[in-house]
């Protein structure tokens, strides 16, 4: 049970696509999130960047785990093909925004896992309360 995808995550106030340029802005990449109190709604921007080594899958999970690794969040993506032509590596980059609700402070992580399961990468984040 071998993946055919490599990943990467980076976690920003927003990520900008540029389609005519087939590029990417990232703006604010983020180690730690502040929120005005607890309970709040975090929102954070999602860059991924998907390398496909075999052409046979085409699905991946991306969740946010909380402080006890207790799943927030999950989507399917599965539509992953290759945009790329074919000088270029095998893969496809996209953005997405999640929104999710946290009562305490602690390190919450956005994962993204194949159709088995592995993981292909992690983006740990520290969220916590605004002392302004």
């Amino acid at each position: 049970m071998s993946t055919g995808l490599m990943g990467q995550l980076v976690v920003a106030d927003l990520v900008v696509s540029n389609n005519t340029e087939k590029a990417h802005t990232i703006q604010h990449v983020r180690n730690k999130i502040a929120v005005r109190t607890y309970p709040a709604v975090a929102i954070i921007h999602v860059w991924v960047k998907i390398w496909i080594l075999d052409e046979a899958e085409d699905v991946v999970y991306l969740n946010v785990l909380g402080p006890n690794d207790e799943m927030i969040w999950e989507k399917k993506f599965d539509d992953i093909v290759n945009v790329r032509s074919s000088e270029m590596p095998a893969g496809k980059d996209f953005s997405f925004e999640v929104r999710f609700v946290v009562h305490n402070e602690g390190i919450f992580k956005v994962a993204m896992n194949d159709q088995y399961g592995v993981e292909l990468a992690k983006y740990p984040v520290y969220i916590c309360c605004d002392d302004n």
